[in-house]
């Protein structure tokens, strides 16, 4: 650090690369780095944050609605969580429609008895997805950490698709209460087998890992994108193979339905 600080203090991204050298990632761990003074002016913090993600030095990142690097000790901490994850390409109605409506349901739990005022209401970036998705994955994470902001949102980035990897980070850092809102046609991709195949335990760890963390899902209804009709978590067709399994967690409200805007509405959803 002394050396970086020292040599590389104008090349933040070497700086940080420089931490590592002769250390396993998994020897470090950094959740909050922060340039400030004049030398630093341009500095993005946003992108350090990107940077403490892709380098290992943590599971993920948070930012502020003003763009500003957020503890997640000191934001988390016996508090109640929403995290809505998605591309947000642009942010919508919709997306904003499934967040209300899950602060609804988090705050008229009676067996949970959440103060609505004491919610982390944030919105999930998956750095893989914008690896696949974009030819500039930076300046593509740039443009949607400064569409969520100018809504007031604040924002959690990581580096996995698999929501227990995300909900293990948030429960590491005291988050009592989580809840998962996702669409429809994401929760029926998200609970499919073959995605948990580097899990000894496949899709029943999963499930494990993300009840015993205290989350559970909230699924908002959408429109199926080969015959247009509206779907939701009572009318959709789920494999044979989870059926039984999602009948469960629906009985003892580890996944929760919600009601969602009329059709012509959510076709706007992203």
């Amino acid at each position: 650090l002394v050396y970086g600080a020292s040599r590389l203090w104008d090349q933040p991204n070497d700086l940080m690369a420089s931490l590592l050298d002769n250390l396993h990632k998994d020897r470090i761990a950094i959740d909050t780095l922060e340039f400030s003074g004049d030398a630093f002016e341009n500095v993005d913090q946003r992108l350090i944050g990107l940077s403490l993600v892709e380098l290992g030095f943590c599971k993920a990142a948070m930012f502020s609605a003003n763009g500003e690097a957020q503890r997640p000790s000191e934001i988390l901490y016996k508090r109640p969580v929403i995290l809505q994850r998605g591309r947000f390409r642009p942010p919508t109605k919709v997306h904003a429609d499934i967040l209300r409506r899950a602060q609804e349901d988090l705050s008229a739990d009676p067996q949970l008895k959440v103060d609505r005022d004491r919610i982390v209401s944030l919105y999930g970036i998956n750095l893989s997805e914008l690896r696949e998705t974009t030819d500039d994955p930076i300046e593509d994470f740039l443009e949607r950490i400064s569409a969520l902001t100018a809504g007031n949102h604040s924002i959690l980035v990581s580096d996995s698709p698999d929501h227990y990897f995300v909900v293990d980070f948030l429960a590491r850092f005291g988050a009592q209460q989580i809840a998962l809102p996702v669409g429809i046609i994401e929760f029926m991709n998200a609970i499919r087998a073959e995605h948990f195949t580097h899990l000894q335990g496949g899709l029943l760890e999963a499930v494990g890992r993300l009840i015993g963390l205290g989350c559970y899902f909230c699924v908002y209804p959408g429109l199926d994108p080969k015959s247009g009709r509206r779907i939701d978590l009572a009318s959709c067709d789920l494999p044979a193979s989870t059926s039984k399994l999602i009948d469960y967690l629906i009985q003892h409200e580890y996944v929760r339905p919600l009601e969602g805007l009329p059709d012509d509405e959510l076709r706007l959803g992203s």
